[in-house]
């Protein structure tokens, strides 16, 4: 994802289970979106001012599009270690 800071952003959010959905469009707004501005979430998705401030928490490191998936993909492989640990016992 390559979206310049303080531009507007959009995500998409199609999950069907309205919790899920709910979840995601929470996550996704509080991670990207600068609350100093409007936020606009509808059956879409959710349109904001992006920002950068929380990404770097979330990767331990500078905002980049490839910390962002590398982040994602380490959190994955955590869950499936965890399931696979669970299933062990």
């Amino acid at each position: 994802m390559a979206c310049p800071e303080g531009e507007l952003f959009m995500a998409r959010v199609m999950q069907p289970n309205p919790a899920t959905r709910a979840f995601n469009v929470l996550n996704t707004a509080a991670l990207y979106c600068d609350t100093n501005y409007p936020i606009f979430e509808n059956a879409a998705g959710v349109m904001c001012v992006m920002t950068h401030q929380r990404i770097d928490r979330l990767t331990g490191s500078e905002p980049s599009a490839q910390g962002m998936g590398t982040a994602q993909e380490g959190a994955s492989q955590d869950a499936v270690q965890e399931d696979q640990a669970a299933e062990g016992q």
